[in-house]
């Protein structure tokens, strides 16, 4: 609390009433320029602007950031990709099923014939992933079609020698064999089984490079790479991969007609189609199937112009600026087949050599056609040799072995694609999973979760029946949806925005913003850390501050007895009247509840006060904050009232030491220990009881900072002090009174530092009186304390020492039975327990009838004559 702003000079008054002449407070001893102290309403209105930011920053900012922000990774089995991807989830095996027609041999030589032919197979086999399983076919049986059970049907005939031969309309292999060749019962070997071995492993040899070639560069070529593929063949394999178009369920044949002139312009295209193209492509319809486009082009000029083209000029040959070769249509890759109408060659290595076609890998082929000048049309037998150019081509386009009959290289075919499928969607399920292991940001929506899932799932199909329809179709099935996966669109667009574009976005965008709401939670924390560190020590010392400088609206009666030495004076030799000499008691009185209309003006405060000023009490009253002209407002826990109360006390205990000290009255060094009587009522009842003791409440103004409120208010104590003193003696002058000369003296202000503590400065004993307090639930909505005291586990222990203080000094506290604030029953257990206690010298008095405010009739005359009996006898005998 600050020094009161508003006082009234103290003033002797020897009737009832206390009179009081206002006059303008002292000026304060100057003190170095500093800037005002900040209100406590600023401050909280600046921790509550700041507490406002931050709980939009954490409960709707960072919440909507993250909601907006946050990357979406659905679970993805990775450990079962990385082992498909290595290839310990399925172990490629294509078991092949050979039967045997050998209907002129009899049951048990024929199955002994299989016998030694199986071990020989499985002794010269050097790829595990290859098996060939031999089986008796069924006596006169006919040659199945479409058996994708039987990879081949081998036919024995005895014949003059042994001799092998492919059937180009069926996989049908013929065998002639001696008679003497076939093995007897207990031959361990035959010359007949050796040959069939090697026809059998002759035929499939091809086959076998290509998928040992395929699985040893991939993943999974761990144990499976043969030992007999040598560096030629394994060169020769890539470059026909290389060569080979991409496995796609769908292929688009664009056939185009191209002239330099105006003539041909027309062919047989259909026709031609119809005989030697369209028969081929119905023999791939299980593997793939095709669309087919034709074009006439007039006026096509090539890229090059030479008669002999070499091998550097077919690169440039197409003339890919003017020629309308049709691209992709829909998801389809093209192969393009280009008739080129003209009599330019391709020259070979060989001078006198020359060719007419060639074959661009992964694209398609061109065919030179030589055709007259005057020629307007190409039939068909004309197309003959371009077709079947065609369709070899497209055959090595789409990676089918070049041995073997027709029907074996397609059967054969279906088990390449197979094994490629089932490696690269292998592949790229080992590529997705690395990419999110290696990109913990990266988003992975549902999307692509359910693609992996179906992928594995195809997959486990396809390696149960690898080199069937069903193999085929499933391992087309599973790397359409690992590709669809790995490149899904919102997954792909994470890859080119890393971790340090979004610093680069975020940082220009939030650092300017959070810049000042870190800068001001600092400084509210270090605040709250100072404020803290304050309290703990005021604790452990025992002190309270005066925290916020409000400035108060106070009054001081003088009674008759502190101005007897003046008053007595007698003019011109008169006879001198004797006064009872002032004993340096004191009263403190707090009004009620400034809400509520209380303050000093109250008229029941004025007739208590009234009765403590005649019995001789010099009399202070105070408003507390936001009451009368008093600073501030009225708070919600009454601790700043509490404050303002001690304020006063100490302004108080120290203006009388310094009057009594300063010579105003003769005999007052001689009396005893002064009285300081601290009295309330109703809410300035409940703010006395809850007062710490009397030395503790005056420890912060012994020797307080020469810059604080304390200082301010003792200094202002004894400035009226001296006032007084000066005012004394100009008394005494006017009623030609002697008196010893009185040394005028201003209190000392330090520069900087402390205030000196007061030599022979004494403590008051103290008093209290209580009018009409507070208890109960009235006292926790006053204080907003809403936490009774029999539901805490502990009281504070300055609510022990405040109600001490009650049983340890005299006090008297009055009340009615119908007070309408506190049930009675509350106010008599509270008296009951004071007064109970050993040694208690509180004493509780109950007056019938009476209420809160003492309207009643009868009952103020019964209450203030036990005010004055309690005083009356403090003030005559003392504690």
């Amino acid at each position: 609390m600050a020094p009161p702003g508003e006082t009234e000079q103290p003033q002797a008054s020897s009737d009832a009433a206390p009179v009081a002449a206002p006059v303008a407070a002292p000026v304060a001893a100057p003190s170095p320029p500093s800037p005002p102290p900040e209100k406590p309403s600023a401050v909280r209105q600046r921790s509550y602007v700041v507490l406002s930011f931050w709980l939009v920053v954490l409960l709707l900012g960072v919440p909507f950031w993250w909601k907006t922000t946050a990357i979406y990774r659905a679970d993805l089995p990775l450990d079962r990709m990385l082992k498909w991807a290595d290839g310990k989830a399925c172990r490629p095996v294509f078991p092949l099923q050979i039967s045997i027609q050998a209907d002129t041999l009899q049951e048990q030589e024929a199955q002994n014939l299989i016998r030694l032919t199986q071990h020989a197979l499985d002794d010269l086999n050097d790829f595990s992933g290859h098996h060939l399983r031999l089986q008796l076919a069924p006596r006169n049986a006919p040659i199945p079609r479409d058996d994708f059970q039987t990879a081949l049907t081998i036919r024995l005939k005895p014949g003059p020698s042994s001799s092998a031969s492919l059937n180009r309309e069926s996989a049908v292999l013929d065998i002639t064999y001696p008679p003497n060749h076939v093995p007897s019962l207990t031959s361990p070997s035959s010359p007949l089984a050796s040959y069939i071995t090697n026809e059998l492993r002759a035929t499939f040899a091809e086959e076998q490079s290509i998928i040992s070639y395929l699985l040893s560069t991939s993943s999974m070529s761990t144990g499976v790479r043969p030992q007999g593929l040598s560096g030629e063949a394994a060169e020769a394999l890539s470059k026909r991969t290389t060569r080979s178009l991409r496995y796609a369920p769908t292929y688009h044949l664009t056939f185009s007609l191209f002239t330099g002139n105006a003539l041909p312009n027309t062919w047989d295209i259909e026709a031609a189609l119809d005989e030697y193209i369209r028969p081929m492509l119905e023999v791939l319809r299980p593997i793939h199937n095709f669309t087919i486009d034709t074009q006439v082009q007039l006026y096509a000029i090539p890229g090059v112009q030479s008669q002999v083209l070499s091998k550097d000029h077919l690169s440039s040959f197409i003339n890919a600026a003017e020629w309308p070769l049709s691209p992709s249509i829909g998801k389809a890759p093209t192969v393009n087949f280009v008739i080129y109408i003209g009599n330019q060659t391709v020259g070979l290595d060989a001078e006198s050599e020359t060719s007419q076609s060639w074959m661009i890998p992964q694209w398609g082929t061109v065919y030179l056609l030589s055709q007259p000048d005057t020629a307007s049309h190409v039939s068909t037998a004309a197309l003959k040799q371009p077709m079947l150019t065609f369709g070899g081509h497209l055959l090595s386009l789409l990676g089918t072995p070049q041995s073997g009959s027709l029907p074996l290289r397609l059967s054969t075919l279906g088990r390449i694609r197979s094994t490629d499928l089932l490696l690269r969607a292998s592949s790229t399920l080992g590529s997705l999973a690395r990419l999110s292991l290696a990109l913990p940001s990266i988003s992975i929506p549902r999307s692509v979760a359910d693609g992996v899932s179906k992928t594995m799932h195809h997959l486990e199909l396809a390696c149960a029946d690898l080199g069937g329809p069903q193999g085929l179709m499933h391992a087309r099935i599973a790397e359409e949806e690992a590709e669809r996966a790995f490149f899904e669109k919102s997954m792909v667009g994470q890859l080119y925005f890393p971790d340090e574009h979004k610093i680069a976005v975020y940082l220009p965008l939030l650092g300017p913003v959070f810049v000042p709401l870190l800068l001001g939670l600092i400084n509210e924390a270090k605040r709250l850390i100072k404020e803290a560190k304050q309290k703990a020590m005021d604790a452990r010392t025992k002190k309270h501050h005066l925290h916020d400088g409000t400035a108060l609206d106070c009054r001081v009666y003088h009674p008759a007895s502190s101005l007897a030495a003046a008053a007595a004076a007698p003019a011109a030799g008169g006879p001198r009247h004797e006064e009872a000499p002032w004993k340096r008691h004191a009263a403190v009185f707090a009004h009620p509840y400034a809400p509520m209309g209380g303050s000093f003006d109250d008229p029941l405060l004025d007739m208590v006060a009234g009765q403590l000023l005649r019995k001789g009490y010099l009399l202070g009253t105070f408003n507390f904050r936001g009451a009368g002209r008093s600073a501030g407002r009225t708070s919600w826990t009454a601790k700043p009232e509490r404050d303002d109360y001690i304020s006063f006390v100490g302004f108080m205990a120290h203006y009388l030491h310094r009057l009594a000290s300063s010579g105003a009255t003769e005999t007052a060094s001689h009396s005893p220990r002064p009285i300081l009587m601290m009295a309330g009522y109703s809410y300035g009842a409940m703010v006395t009881a809850q007062l710490p003791p009397l030395r503790e409440l005056l420890e912060p103004f012994a020797s307080p900072d020469s810059g604080s409120h304390a200082a301010q208010i003792r200094l202002r104590a004894e400035g009226w002090a001296e006032q007084q003193k000066q005012a004394r003696g100009r008394q005494r002058k006017a009623h030609g009174a002697s008196s010893n000369p009185e040394k005028s003296s201003s209190p000392s202000v330090p520069a900087n530092g402390r205030l000196p503590p007061i030599e022979g400065f004494v403590v008051p004993q103290p008093a209290y009186l209580l009018v009409s307090p507070l208890q109960g639930l009235v006292t926790h909505l006053a204080t907003m304390s809403l936490v009774p005291p029999v539901f805490a586990r502990r009281r504070p222990p300055q609510e022990d020492e405040a109600e001490a203080k009650l049983v340890r000094n005299p006090t008297l506290a009055v009340f009615g039975d119908g007070d309408v604030f506190v049930p009675v029953g509350k106010l008599r257990a509270w008296v009951g327990r004071l007064s109970s206690q050993p040694g208690s010298r509180f004493q509780g008095h109950e007056i019938g009838s009476a209420g809160h405010f003492w309207a009643e009739e009868g009952v103020l005359r019964s209450m203030l004559d036990l005010v004055c009996d309690f005083a009356g006898k403090l003030y005559c005998d003392g504690i």
